[in-house]
């Protein structure tokens, strides 16, 4: 994904419209996309980290949305949700296993 987001940056682009939010202008493009993939280096730096604590699931659930420089108030509130579930998978696939005392 950063892959792409980086390509992106690479273009002249007016402005991105996304599958959801807001249109992205032309001038916030490319903090947008700079955005983007901060948030993916901060959730894979929490993975790895999450696997040198006892309890992966636990601190997986304290590395909220906002310790991640997002609000979480975006996407009508389901932010924070589809945060966890995204630490949750990208822990199964980069680990090979459920994160330890993640009850959900």
């Amino acid at each position: 994904m950063r892959d792409s987001l980086r390509k992106i940056e690479s273009l002249t682009i007016e402005n991105v419209v996304q599958g959801h939010g807001e249109v992205i202008l032309r001038g916030e493009v490319n903090s947008s996309i700079k955005d983007r993939i901060d948030y993916l280096e901060k959730i894979e730096q929490i993975i790895l980290d999450a696997a040198l604590d006892d309890f992966p699931g636990e601190y997986l659930k304290e590395k909220t949305i906002e310790v991640c420089g997002k609000s979480r108030i975006l996407l009508a509130g389901a932010a924070e949700e589809i945060h966890q579930l995204n630490l949750r998978h990208l822990y199964q696939k980069v680990h090979g296993e459920n994160p330890r005392g993640y009850n959900s």
